[in-house]
C-alpha cells in the first residue's frame, strides 16, 4: 500500500522561508519514509475564503487514498478538520493532525463566521483514523486556549501541548514527527 501525506498549509505567503513553508521543508526532510509527499497551495492564502479553500480542498482530498496522512498547519488545520465533520471522504485516511490551528469563535479575535463549526455538523471524526491536535502553549499568533476549546469539541483526539514552540511549530517538529511515524507504522 502507498505511503501518502497531504500537507494542507496555513494562511499567508508560502514562499521559500514564509508561512508554513519550513514547517512543510521540515517534515518532508524528516520523513523519507513515505512514497507521496504533497503540500497543494490553496487559493488565495494572503485573503482566505472558506468556500473557496473547501472546494481546493476537496479537489486534493478526490485523491488521497486508503490511509493516506493528513496535516494542516494553522489555518490549514482548522479548515481540514471543519471539512471533515461537514463531508464524508470516499478512502478511509489513517489520521489527521492539526498543528497550532486557530479555533473559531473560541474568543471575540477569532470570530469570523464561515470558518466556524456547524452546529448541525457531526462531531466525531470517523474516517479520519487518528486525530492529534498540537498546540504551543507560547504560541505568539493562536492563544492556547483555542487547544482547549478542540479539546471540548473533540474528546477522542489526542492533544498536545508543546512548550517553547513559536506558533510555525518548527522547533516541535520532532513530536509531530514521532506521532506520523508511529500511525504510518501500524499501517504498514
Amino acid at each position: 500500500m502507498p505511503s501518502e501525506l497531504l500537507f494542507i498549509h496555513g494562511a499567508g505567503d508560502q514562499s521559500e522561508g514564509r508561512g508554513s513553508f519550513s514547517l512543510f521543508a521540515r517534515l518532508r526532510s524528516g520523513l523519507g519514509m513515505f512514497d507521496r509527499i504533497c503540500a497543494p497551495l490553496m487559493p488565495h492564502p494572503e485573503y482566505p475564503d472558506y468556500a473557496e479553500w473547501e472546494a481546493g480542498l476537496a479537489r486534493h482530498l478526490e485523491c488521497v487514498h486508503v490511509g493516506t496522512l493528513l496535516v494542516g498547519h494553522s489555518l490549514g488545520g482548522s479548515v481540514l478538520l471543519k471539512y471533515l465533520t461537514e463531508h464524508r471522504l470516499e478512502e478511509r485516511v489513517g489520521g489527521v493532525f492539526a498543528i497550532g490551528s486557530p479555533y473559531w469563535g473560541a474568543d471575540p479575535d477569532w470570530d469570523v463566521e464561515p470558518f466556524k463549526f456547524r452546529t448541525d455538523a457531526p462531531v466525531a471524526l470517523d474516517d479520519t483514523g487518528h486525530t492529534f491536535i498540537y498546540h504551543s502553549s507560547d504560541d505568539e499568533v493562536i492563544p492556547f486556549a483555542h487547544h482547549d476549546a478542540y479539546a471540548r469539541k473533540f474528546p477522542g483526539a489526542k492533544l498536545r501541548a508543546v512548550e517553547g514552540v513559536a506558533h510555525d511549530f518548527v522547533s516541535g517538529v520532532e513530536i509531530v514527527m514521532e506521532d506520523l511515524r508511529a500511525i504510518q507504522t501500524d499501517a504498514g
